[in-house]
């Protein structure tokens, strides 16, 4: 749903307006709408948030950093957001859990494509690739036609027009000269039972972060204190020294990297480039207010790599692909840090910032005419006193 600008004299939009994926102070309600492209989320969000609700009010306090073993070996992220409200029943802190994730949409079937068209240049032309192509390739396009199944029949893919689950016709326009475009994806889960567990499932990595509600934490917490537990000197880019990080942010950093790669590669710029950036750019921004990085033990040898059990020795590093992928991780953050600007601005110039301004002026000026006409009427009094006392005796 995405929200136009209504005018002054037409209602605001109501709260079961809002999207469920970003209704935090409601519990999770299974619809198809609980999946959604993170650029139209993002959109939707900011259209609704900069005009009517305080994207302030939620906050991210961990992110936690996931993959498969089996198939495709898929990663992902599960966040944690904290959100304050009140209802009738007073004042209220609630978790709410969404997963971000990187898939492709394909233009067919995986089975069906060559390796040119869906692993980069920079894979085909190593030095390593001809002596592992004929065993990782048959593997990887089955994995990838088992993953492009499970999600066409699901009701992700095939509700296209009601839950948007796939980019609206604003995003598709931007991505149509993109032969295989990523689908970045939002979806908010169940309030009971948020992470995945199996022997199938690996931890990777959980960060935790400063949050305003969480009365777990001590008033010396790094952020109010204004004591890191990072080395000084901080990142150069971070931006967190005067606030939290806010949900609306976190989507930012996944919309930076959709609009930086754009396009899905098999072995570069898929969900492990997407897990790796976003973590990364989250460390190098706001590092300040990191209270945690905690490792799992299978970190080094699994984050960010595939590997081909028919193929004994091959285990492809997504993190150390040469100066491409720096360069774009650069690009990226670099990016995000102007969207924090342009999105602050946007907030900082809404209609409900300008309406809460000009109200705030208007008071200002009652307030002052409400002094003027108390010294008046004081100095009224006082003529009137003199004047009741009669002419002064010389």
């Amino acid at each position: 749903m995405n929200w136009s600008l209504r005018k002054a004299s037409e209602p605001a939009p109501t709260h079961a307006e809002l999207h469920p994926i970003f209704d935090f102070a409601a519990p999770y309600r299974p619809a198809k709408s609980n999946d959604w492209h993170i650029s139209d989320a993002l959109r939707s969000y900011n259209t609704y948030f900069a005009e009517y609700g305080n994207f302030q009010d939620s906050v991210v306090r961990e992110a936690r950093y996931y993959k498969n073993t089996t198939e495709a070996q898929h990663e992902f992220i599960v966040i944690t957001v904290q959100t304050k409200f009140t209802d009738a029943q007073g004042d209220h802190v609630k978790d709410t859990y969404l997963r971000f994730d990187r898939a492709c949409d394909f233009k067919k079937e995986p089975m069906k494509m060559e390796m040119k068209e869906v692993i980069p240049d920079y894979v085909l032309n190593s030095a390593e690739w001809p002596l592992y192509r004929d065993k990782v390739w048959p593997q990887l396009q089955k994995a990838l036609q088992k993953d492009w199944e499970a999600r066409s029949k699901s009701f992700l893919a095939a509700s296209l027009g009601e839950s948007a689950a796939r980019a609206s016709e604003e995003s598709r326009r931007s991505f149509k000269d993109i032969e295989n475009p990523a689908m970045d994806m939002i979806c908010r889960l169940s309030d009971k039972d948020p992470f995945p567990s199996g022997r199938n499932v690996i931890l990777l990595e959980t960060l935790t972060f400063y949050s305003p509600f969480d009365p777990s934490q001590p008033a010396t917490s790094p952020f109010v204190s204004g004591f890191s537990k990072h080395p000084i000197p901080l990142p150069p880019l971070c931006s967190c020294l005067s606030k939290p990080l806010y949900f609306r942010d976190v989507m930012a950093v996944a919309n930076s990297i959709t609009n930086i790669t754009p396009q899905y590669s098999a072995l570069l710029y898929h969900c492990y480039w997407f897990c790796q950036a976003f973590f990364s750019i989250l460390r190098t921004t706001h590092a300040c207010i990191i209270n945690t990085d905690t490792k799992g033990p299978l970190y080094d040898t699994r984050a960010g790599k595939y590997q081909s059990t028919r193929a004994k020795g091959y285990n492809f590093d997504v993190v150390r692909r040469g100066p491409q992928s720096i360069e774009k991780l650069g690009e990226t953050t670099k990016y995000f840090v102007e969207s924090l600007v342009a999105l602050d601005n946007r907030y900082a110039s809404s209609n409900r910032v300008v309406k809460d301004q000009e109200i705030q002026q208007k008071n200002e000026v009652i307030e002052a005419m409400g002094k003027k006409m108390a010294e008046l009427e004081a100095k009224v009094a006082r003529m009137e006193a003199a004047a009741a006392l009669g002419p002064v005796q010389a």
